[in-house]
């Protein structure tokens, strides 16, 4: 694989580094999904006794990454909104299998995580990050006129509820690693990106059920949803007032 580099440990967890050839950042590229669908592939179909036990997700570069190839972007959108959706609803389907496949993922942001690939770490079953103020992190996608189209959008809200999650969504807003921990979006920060490798790997061999909360009998998104309180359904009715009158100036 050119994006995509895998090797197997010997406590049986799989290594998947991302490293986009064509890029300084990994992308969420049409390169991204093939090699992902193709890893995805390969842990589905093998014999249960011979799959890996999770799955550690790390970057070769200095940050995680970014958003789409914007080129792409740009291309589908000049086609149609149909192949735009069409996009959308594949890497949406890519991300639901990791959470899926009957292990667990874990990743490892060493850098900058925004956009796809930050969607691409709430997929995830775990997040660990460096302990580093300069890191950001998060979904950028209203500043360029977009949405979170990956499945971003809806995993903030069954992880923190509705309240906690309109700011990071609807502002647009990048923020440091501590901020994202104590929201509940990192599950641990650890002080040296040697470390990172060796948190997320306890943490799968610790944590061996696959099942995100809200494939678990009984979830309900925290606090409530859109219409729980009057003044919730209020604040959403005046932000997205508030981002169409934004998107007309």
């Amino acid at each position: 694989m050119r994006y995509l580099h895998s090797h197997r440990r010997p406590d049986g967890l799989l290594v998947v580094t991302l490293d986009d050839p064509e890029s300084r950042a990994n992308r969420t590229s049409a390169l991204f999904k093939a090699e992902l669908d193709a890893v995805l592939t390969g842990i589905e179909s093998a014999d249960p006794a011979e799959r890996p036990r999770g799955v550690i997700l790390a970057s070769a570069k200095a940050g995680f990454g970014v958003g789409g190839d914007l080129g792409e972007i740009a291309s589908l959108a000049r086609t149609g909104p149909a192949a735009s959706l069409a996009d959308a609803q594949r890497i949406k389907a890519l991300f639901r299998r990791i959470e899926t496949a009957g292990i667990p993922f874990a990743a490892c942001l060493a850098g900058l995580a925004a956009g796809g690939a930050f969607e691409l770490a709430l997929a995830c079953h775990a997040r660990f990050c460096l302990d580093d103020p300069a890191i950001r992190l998060g979904l950028p996608e209203v500043t360029l006129g977009l949405v979170p189209g990956a499945g971003g959008l809806l995993r903030l809200v069954h992880m923190i509820g509705l309240d906690a999650a309109l700011d990071p969504v609807l502002g647009g807003r990048l923020m440091p690693p501590r901020e994202a921990l104590a929201l509940g979006l990192l599950d641990g920060l650890v002080p040296d990106p040697e470390a990172l490798v060796a948190a997320a790997a306890a943490f799968l061999l610790a944590h061996p059920d696959p099942r995100r909360p809200w494939d678990r009998r009984g979830h309900a998104v925290p606090g409530g949803g859109a219409y729980a309180e009057p003044r919730r359904a209020l604040r959403l009715q005046a932000e997205t007032a508030r981002l169409a009158a934004a998107g007309r100036d």
